[in-house]
């Protein structure tokens, strides 16, 4: 069973409303967030999802899932997707198919680049600045894997898992066209200072690594959403790590929303 967490209060313990409706504001859209989804369809059946309403979007931070094997079956659940009546959006993560991903036609959408997957399902790529319900959103997948040489040796490993040098002057170039001032920040991974909190394994430092721990000290933000981790806390004050709870990013004030 998965929760709605409407905030997350003080650092790493969840606070948890009994009664979701009594902030939802009538008329008024919404962003939620989640985590790694791993192409699992009952993600989507869960009660928590149904305070999703038409009109608001969610936003997955990474591991989306259902463009792995191109099968029949994965087509059948991109079109129930689809009849979704809210946004899905999501990064990339390091266990996507880019064969795939990038099969799908480029457009504009919010005043960033995406793959259009479907009506309401996008990939946000990487390096792009968002508009959604007024939030200015800087999006950024991709990570590496730790489990590499399995995956290459299964055939099911690709080097676009890592971003490159040209995407991340891109994410920087978009950066500067709002003064480095977002609302929120999407990625898979964290910035190293964030994981080291939680998880002090070993792991070779990349130029993602780096690039995101730049980020998190030039950029200023609200709240950054990642996924990779597996975890539902918050880790820092501006920190959330998200997996499988739906996550409001912002509580709006007024009536309920029915």
């Amino acid at each position: 069973m998965y929760t709605i967490l409407p905030y997350l209060s003080g650092k790493g313990k969840l606070k948890i409303y009994d009664n979701y409706n009594s902030f939802l504001t009538g008329g008024i859209e919404m962003i939620f967030i989640t985590g790694d989804m791993h192409g699992l369809m009952e993600r989507f059946q869960d009660s928590a999802f149904r305070h999703i309403k038409k009109g608001d979007t969610l936003i997955i931070c990474g591991d989306f899932g259902f463009l792995w094997e191109g099968t029949e079956e994965e087509k059948k659940a991109l079109k129930k997707l689809e009849k979704k009546k809210y946004e899905i959006l999501f990064v990339d993560g390091i266990h996507e198919n880019f064969d795939l991903l990038e099969s799908y036609p480029e457009e504009e959408y919010a005043g960033g680049r995406v793959h259009r997957i479907g009506t309401n399902l996008r990939h946000l790529m990487r390096g792009e600045l968002f508009t959604i319900e007024g939030k200015k959103i800087f999006a950024f997948g991709g990570g590496e894997s730790i489990e590499k040489e399995d995956r290459v040796k299964a055939g099911k490993w690709w080097e676009r898992e890592m971003p490159t040098l040209e995407e991340m002057q891109h994410g920087v170039d978009r950066l500067d066209e709002v003064d480095r001032r977002v609302d929120y920040i999407v990625t898979h991974e964290p910035p190293t200072r964030v994981r080291t909190i939680i998880d002090n394994t070993l792991r070779n430092f990349n130029m993602l690594d780096a690039y995101l721990d730049e980020l998190s000290t030039k950029v200023a933000y609200e709240k950054w959403f990642f996924g990779s981790l597996h975890l539902d806390r918050k880790i820092t004050a501006k920190s959330y790590a998200v997996f499988n709870d739906l996550v409001p990013a912002e509580i709006p004030q007024g009536k309920r929303r029915r």
